[in-house]
């Protein structure tokens, strides 16, 4: 499986723990005007090597993008820290910037860039505008930077190879997500750890890593199903983990809206698919899962196990759960969803600021920020993504998010119908595990891994774009600019 992700990232990735080291013993043995003399030639290295390879620092940026908590010593904007994928998507922005300039590489508008355009003006002008600057500055240049890791990804997946390479980094990333999650998991519950001292829920939040299993669970599929060639056992071997620990893996979560995200995204693949190759799989090992699973829920005794089991129960029938915190849970999202139905009301086209929220919101919740290094008390959000929007930006703004939803998913549905069965395969798990997180969405605020789904959907409809002629792709268009170059459909993007 490794041999098809790219070696200069873990070249980069060995660089920076030495440098890192280094920087650590200097911090030690030297003064601070050595220090900062070792950072600077560390990023004249980082900024060269972006020049060359960009796409080195988006696969660590993919990589490390859960990792929001986690701040580089020596490096900050402001009063705000800068976590690693901040820095990865930072230098990859600058070095596929630099070869457009150079002619080297194109710049690709796909489908919905004007809904986009609406979206993404909306979100900035209710950051920007506000009560507190200082709340609103950092998320908004993490909210940018997720936009920039989206583009990327269709600048960047434009061949087959591409895209192999990129399957194989996310498997990676899922199998270091989704054991650190269960590890963590263990820890708490049958070893009692503090939440707050484990590193791994400082980072998600239980119902975002419940959401990405469903991710995991197609795109495992897709590789069970379609790998093939050189390494191809060890990559149908480590999908099919992977669906074995899905289980284990969502108990300690024991999120609802997970859940209903990872069952929408499976029901959806199984539909798009159409193939019984799929159905004969999941035929084959549906039982050995459900086996683990009874195996984890008679053999361990933990109190995640029994808020999940009620969970299942509160949400066939919400009045008989036993936990009240399942109760109050369903209780006070009502609360939040009527609150924002009002303000959406009161304020429908330009909603109000996140500072603000706190004024409305009816329920409080505290947490020690590391950026700025003090407790921030912030009003609890609404949980459902699509209110959230109205309310933090207007409903202008969330027209332009659903109208970018809606062409990327008519593109999609489009491109599976002429793209090989490789592709389309593919296709079927990025588009199921879309459906898959917005059906969650209806429950919770937002979504880590949306914009690196949206992307790499994206570039796979772009290359099945390239293997086809027929008129009607061509109302699919994703549009090339080039340095010296004028604007041309992609089949037709190259400088004559």
């Amino acid at each position: 499986m490794m041999d098809n992700v790219p070696r200069e990232s873990l070249i980069v990735c060995s660089i920076l723990i030495i440098l890192l080291v280094l920087i650590s013993f200097s911090l030690i043995i030297f003064d601070q005007s050595l220090i900062y003399i070792l950072l600077g030639i560390v990023g004249l290295f980082l900024l060269w090597l972006a020049f060359l390879r960009p796409e080195i620092f988006l696969v660590l940026a993919l990589w490390t993008n859960f990792l929001k908590g986690v701040y580089i010593p020596y490096l900050e904007y402001g009063k705000f820290g800068v976590a690693p994928y901040m820095l990865f998507t930072t230098l990859a922005v600058f070095g596929y910037f630099l070869q457009v300039l150079f002619g080297q590489k194109k710049i690709i508008i796909p489908p919905g860039f004007l809904f986009f355009s609406i979206f993404a003006f909306g979100t900035t002008i209710t950051f920007l505008i506000v009560q507190d600057l200082q709340m609103t500055l950092g998320v908004l240049v993490r909210t940018i930077l997720q936009w920039i890791i989206f583009f990327l990804l269709v600048q960047i997946i434009q061949n087959r190879q591409t895209a192999k390479r990129f399957v194989d980094i996310l498997l990676i990333q899922a199998v270091v997500v989704v054991s650190w999650g269960i590890i963590t998991g263990l820890q708490m519950n049958y070893f009692g750890w503090n939440k707050n001292v484990l590193l791994f829920w400082n980072q998600l939040q239980k119902n975002e890593y419940a959401t990405y299993l469903g991710f995991v669970l197609v795109l495992s599929l897709a590789v069970i199903s379609k790998t093939a060639g050189k390494n191809g056992g060890l990559r149908k071997i480590t999908a099919l983990i992977l669906v074995l620990l899905i289980p284990l893996a969502w108990i300690f979560t024991y999120s609802r809206s997970g859940l209903l995200g990872i069952i929408a995204a499976f029901i959806c693949f199984m539909i798009l698919d159409r193939g019984k190759k799929i159905i004969q799989l999941m035929a084959r090992w549906l039982p050995i899962v459900c086996l683990v699973l009874l195996i984890v829920l008679i053999a361990f005794s933990f109190e995640a196990k029994d808020l999940a089991l009620d969970g299942l129960l509160s949400i066939i029938q919400p009045d008989n759960a036993r936990f009240e915190r399942n109760v109050t849970n369903i209780q006070s999202r009502i609360a939040l969803m009527e609150v924002a139905l009002k303000i959406i009301v009161e304020h429908p086209l330009k909603g109000i600021d996140s500072s603000q929220w706190l004024t409305y919101a009816p329920l409080e919740s505290g947490y020690l920020d590391p950026q700025l290094g003090e407790r921030v008390v912030v009003g609890v959000q609404v949980h459902n993504r699509y209110l959230s929007i109205a309310v933090q930006n207007g409903l202008i703004t969330l027209a332009g998010y659903l109208g970018l939803l809606f062409v990327i998913f008519s593109a999609s549905i489009k491109a599976r119908r002429y793209a090989d069965p490789w592709l389309r395969t593919y296709i079927n798990a990025l588009l199921a595990a879309f459906i898959g997180y917005q059906v969650a969405l209806l429950f919770i605020p937002e979504y880590l891994w949306e914009w690196p789904i949206l992307g790499i959907l994206l570039g796979l409809v772009n290359i099945a774009g390239h293997s086809t002629q027929e008129e009607r792709v061509k109302k699919v268009q994703f549009r090339t600019y080039r340095v010296g170059c004028k604007s041309r459909l992609i089949e037709n993007s190259e400088c004559g």
